[in-house]
């Protein structure tokens, strides 16, 4: 059962077991503070979750809805983010593309940088598609 673990006006997250993984769904605008305050949040839920379970989780993003993100929160996100996040098993990252190049930007900056950290990140028209690819690629870490 997917159940609603975080509510902000700009952004909602939402566990899914079967995945297993976070789901957020970027509503609108965020300040740095908000940005940086949703991603530590699902970070320590996502570290708890491993630890009860054993298994990696995934972070799936859809930005579908998302405005531009601002570059520096894309950098925290790349540098200091992801190596946390990688440290305590969440390992993949999935993104639903907005049709906003101005947002797959900023995706693409935190695939490149992502990727070289050694996240694996991947970009899916839709959530089902995302949760399939992280189901198939689980299996094999």
């Amino acid at each position: 059962m997917i159940t609603r673990i975080y509510t902000k006006d700009f952004v909602e997250i939402d566990y899914d077991p079967s995945a297993p993984c976070l789901l957020a769904r970027n509503l609108k605008f965020m300040l740095s503070d908000e940005f940086k305050s949703h991603l530590e949040f699902a970070l320590a839920f996502m570290k708890e979750k491993v630890k009860e379970t054993g298994k990696n989780i995934m972070w799936l993003v859809d930005t579908r809805h998302s405005p531009v993100f601002q570059e520096e929160d894309v950098q925290w996100a790349t540098q200091d983010w992801t190596p946390r996040a990688l440290s305590v098993g969440v390992t993949h990252v999935a993104f639903i593309l907005s049709q906003n190049e101005w947002v797959v930007m900023g995706v693409d900056k935190y695939n490149d940088e992502g990727s070289k950290a050694g996240m694996k990140v991947a970009y899916f028209p839709d959530i089902d598609s995302a949760r399939n690819w992280f189901s198939e690629s689980a299996d094999k870490v």
